[in-house]
């Protein structure tokens, strides 16, 4: 229908007749408050309307999905500024804390882990339907451990196939792939491992931010001009 302003709230569907024909997602709250600007302010309305639209990006009436301002930047971002090693970075990083937790964690005292596994049981009882609530020492002695052993096994195996592929990938092994190699295997060294591949993956983060280049390329730029001259 044209010139409704579809809003979709939970399972429901509510239309607003101010001339567009787009569909948004919302909360409760937050179609009550358009519907009572729309009645008495539409400027505020529409202000309010684009913003959503801005943040959370929309429907068109062809039921093309147009992407939120903010995801758009970033998709831009990361094209422009070499996605594959910032993504491979950022994945590193996640594997390095899960490695530093998984290592931290037999060190919380059992009374703090207890309760906050209690208060988080809590909130998802009170807020998801059907929940069934645990018992909380098999969830911290038992379930949270092994999901951490699970995430830092994953996340290992997934670095060093990654590695694998970019040789593949290049038919030839450069310095940093040797640079890489020995990072990731000092993220296994216990304790101080994690904070030596996470702070690596943050400092190339920030490098490829601000020069476009990562480690990896300055250290090849390196040893093949001295191995070529």
């Amino acid at each position: 229908m044209f010139g409704l302003t579809s809003y979709q709230v939970d399972n429901d569907i509510f239309v607003i007749d101010d001339g567009y024909d787009e569909h948004l997602q919302v909360s409760q709250s937050e179609y009550k408050r358009l519907l009572r600007l729309f009645d008495s302010n539409k400027k505020r309305y529409m202000r309010k309307r684009q913003r959503i639209m801005d943040t959370r990006g929309y429907v068109t009436a062809s039921g093309e999905s147009v992407l939120s301002a903010s995801c758009v930047t970033a998709v831009s971002y990361l094209t422009a500024n070499n996605s594959q090693s910032i993504v491979h970075d950022s994945f590193d990083f996640y594997g390095a804390g899960m490695s530093w937790l998984k290592e931290y964690y037999p060190n919380i005292s059992s009374r703090v882990k207890s309760r906050v596994v209690y208060e988080t049981q809590k909130w998802l009882y009170h807020n998801i339907s059907n929940y069934k609530r645990i018992p909380n020492g098999q969830v911290y002695r038992k379930i949270i451990p092994s999901v951490l052993k699970s995430a830092n096994n994953i996340a290992s195996a997934v670095s060093v196939a990654w590695l694998g592929l970019e040789i593949l990938e290049s038919d030839t092994i450069k310095p940093s792939d040797g640079l890489s190699t020995v990072v990731l295997l000092a993220g296994f060294i216990p304790t101080v491992g994690p904070f030596i591949s996470g702070g690596y993956a943050t400092a190339d983060i920030v490098l490829i931010s601000v020069t476009d280049h990562s480690i990896g390329d300055y250290f090849d730029s390196v040893f093949i001009d001295e191995t070529t001259r």
